[in-house]
């Protein structure tokens, strides 16, 4: 039996967005699990056609609603047939018939489910992936330490929400002793 309060993801459902479509040019063609697409810019909609598991062959349009750009050109959206409102993209879960906003179809990104401490060190790998020991060349020095302070920060979070406050930074092994102040000097801080 499914429980009531968790919520799909959107990483496991099929979505529709027109607006990166509209961009490669692609009017029509087809979707993951074979559904069938044909979009209108002139009449401003996004016609669908695809079978349901049991069978059943679905076919309607979804309204585009554009909006200008600064510099020419229009933005995309899909209004929801539901709810009504304009959205970027559409999605499909595996339980429902029609294509329908994030909101009205319950579903959550895979990040949103992500505990405190995974979070914390997703945060120390990314900033570790751009800020690594050596400054990379073309960085600018200024840019390249307070990435080192960031780095050093998340750090320090991700100990704390491991429960290990009371360890001196020394013996964490942390980034603090690498920035030292001589980097500091440098910088006319």
């Amino acid at each position: 039996m499914r429980r009531l309060s968790s919520k799909d993801l959107v990483e496991e459902t099929i979505g529709l967005s027109p607006q990166s479509l509209i961009k490669q040019e692609q009017y029509a063609g087809t979707l993951d699990g074979g559904i069938r697409f044909s979009i209108n810019t002139d009449l401003c909609f996004v016609r669908l056609r695809y079978k349901l598991t049991d069978g059943t062959l679905q076919r309607y349009d979804l309204q585009l609603d554009p909006t200008p750009c600064h510099f020419g050109g229009n933005r995309w959206w899909i209004v929801c047939h539901f709810c009504g409102g304009r959205c970027r993209t559409v999605y499909l879960p595996a339980e429902r018939a029609i294509f329908a906003c994030r909101g009205c179809c319950r579903l959550a990104y895979r990040s949103q489910r992500i505990n405190p401490i995974d979070r914390a060190t997703l945060a120390c790998r990314k900033i570790a992936a751009r800020f690594p020991g050596r400054r990379p060349k073309g960085m600018w020095r200024s840019t390249f330490y307070l990435g080192l302070v960031a780095r050093a920060v998340a750090e320090d979070r991700l100990w704390q929400l491991a429960g290990v406050d009371a360890i001196d930074a020394s013996l964490r092994s942390g980034l603090l002793a690498e920035i030292g102040t001589d980097h500091w000097s440098r910088l006319g801080r």
